[in-house]
């Protein structure tokens, strides 16, 4: 049995696959892992997308923008920034990379709140920030998660 071997085989509850031994629970556990990721994922990536969509376009942006301190190119380069890590997170890629990616969405949503509260804004502009961030953990988290299990650690 090499590394290629992909059959399934149940020995009395347990399930040998890859040549690792795990029980049903695991794998039910990695289902639930897995659905949690692309579901957390794909709303940081799809409300990133549109964030990154909205600096390039809308004059409202522009206007934000200018009112928070930040220079016009600015925005671009954020915007810029926010399709790339969106499209980091949402490639079939392991290591470095993504791990940026998540560190740089981390930097915007703690810096977005502290933005506003600078420019005296209501504190109220500062919450969907901080719930996008805890969405992002989560993300974060089964990422490794899923990444430990496919990914097992060579004894």
């Amino acid at each position: 049995m090499g590394p290629g071997y992909s059959r399934r085989t149940t020995l009395s509850g347990y399930h040998l696959i890859y040549g690792w031994l795990f029980t049903t629970h695991k794998f039910k556990t990695l289902k639930t892992t897995k659905i949690t990721y692309w579901i957390s994922t794909s709303i940081i990536a799809g409300m990133i997308i549109l964030s990154a969509y909205n600096y390039m376009t809308r004059e409202e942006v522009k206007v934000i923008c200018r009112h928070l301190g930040f220079p016009d190119y600015f925005r671009i380069e954020v915007a810029v920034a926010k399709f790339l890590g969106a499209l980091a997170l949402l490639a079939p890629i392991n290591g470095r990379i993504k791990e940026w990616a998540y560190f740089g969405f981390v930097i915007i949503f703690i810096s977005a709140p502290i933005a506003h509260i600078a420019s005296a804004d209501p504190l109220s502009q500062s919450f969907g920030a901080l719930g996008y961030l805890a969405v992002l953990a989560v993300s974060y988290v089964t990422w490794h998660k899923r990444r430990r299990v496919v990914l097992p650690a060579r004894a």
